[in-house]
């Protein structure tokens, strides 16, 4: 859907709307309306709108338009984990993350490390080191303002040979050096939700394992046990309907 479209069908729905980004964050949020049922028997409806930068452009044309009375919005820090949510978006009816997305979050809440043999730790341990080092130059980049390529599949980067040797560039820049320490000590937070789960499913969704597991199957059960950093989006989100 478009843009108008979005903001369309916003205004005219009768339900509270719980504006969210993607399709497969539903797998998440659509638990939101289960654990609301028991205290909410007004009708509330999930509305993904295709990603984050359609989100913040839906809920900039809604605020223009004075179309927020029905709308809460949960949105991903993103690099906003960095640098903190701006002020244009610093609004009582946004809902952020804790981590830079819903899949940290989800992730905070039940650690891989718990459905992995020793020997698969030990594989993901080192290639989310390796992977930590890139993400921190990519990261580095855009917010000094510079393209990256954050979003880059992580198994193009592991699968190198021989992989890139990112010693010199940390070595050579202090502040890089600083941000790569902070992204490393908790990955499960900082680094790219998407890529986190997808280093993860190397070991956990590996040809030959039983179970393979499924990263949205692996989120979906996160959620469901609700943890306390999916709680804080759970009980946000009540709260703000309390208010309306």
């Amino acid at each position: 859907m478009t843009i108008d479209e979005l903001v369309g069908t916003i205004k005219k729905s009768r339900a509270i709307n719980i504006v969210i980004e993607g399709r497969d964050d539903v797998v998440a949020y659509r638990l939101i309306e289960k654990f609301l049922a028991d205290s909410d028997d007004r009708q509330i409806s999930l509305f993904p709108t295709g990603g984050r930068p359609k989100l913040l452009e839906v809920y900039i044309r809604l605020k223009a338009e004075n179309a927020l009375r029905n709308c809460i919005f949960i949105c991903d820090k993103d690099m906003w984990v960095f640098t903190g949510i701006p002020n244009d978006f610093n609004d009582d009816i946004i809902v952020v993350t804790d981590g830079y997305s819903i899949e940290n979050d989800l992730v905070s809440d039940s650690p891989f490390e718990t459905l992995m043999s020793p020997g698969e730790k030990v594989t993901f341990d080192m290639e989310m080191a390796h992977f930590c080092e890139w993400f921190a130059v990519q990261a580095a980049d855009l917010l000094k303002g510079r393209s990256a390529e954050i979003s880059t599949f992580p198994g193009l980067i592991l699968d190198r040979t021989p992989r890139e040797d990112f010693s010199v560039k940390l070595a050579a820049d202090e502040d890089l050096q600083q941000l790569h320490t902070k992204i490393a000590s908790n990955a499960a937070k900082f680094v790219r939700g998407k890529s986190l789960v997808q280093v993860a499913m190397r070991q956990l969704a590996q040809s030959g394992r039983t179970p393979k597991h499924h990263h949205l199957a692996y989120l979906e059960m996160s959620a469901a046990r609700r943890g306390a950093a999916f709680s804080r989006i759970v009980d946000s989100v009540s709260d703000k309907l309390v208010k309306m």
